[in-house]
């Protein structure tokens, strides 16, 4: 991910391919990994993480917490937000 948003920003007019199958996630490294003071009430730990998406999962709703996933806690290069597809 580092090294396609690097490529990406230094040559925007070129094409950047990222092989990531569906169940690929890139996480936000701000949410998870605060850096000075802030690391010590901000941010979210893996357990809170964990927690909210096994408590939202039920057995059948998989594509709808790969999107609260990736709402709340992801990062991506392009417009495509949603695993489902729904930007």
């Amino acid at each position: 991910m580092d090294t396609a948003h690097a490529l990406i920003t230094e040559y925007p007019g070129r094409e950047v391919n990222l092989v990531a199958g569906s169940g690929t996630y890139f996480a936000n490294r701000d949410r998870f990994f605060r850096v000075g003071a802030r690391r010590w009430w901000r941010g979210t730990s893996f357990t809170k993480l964990g927690l909210e998406m096994t408590r939202l999962f039920d057995g059948t709703n998989e594509i709808e917490v790969a999107d609260r996933f990736r709402a709340k806690y992801g990062v991506w290069l392009t417009g495509e937000r949603s695993v489902s597809g729904a930007a």
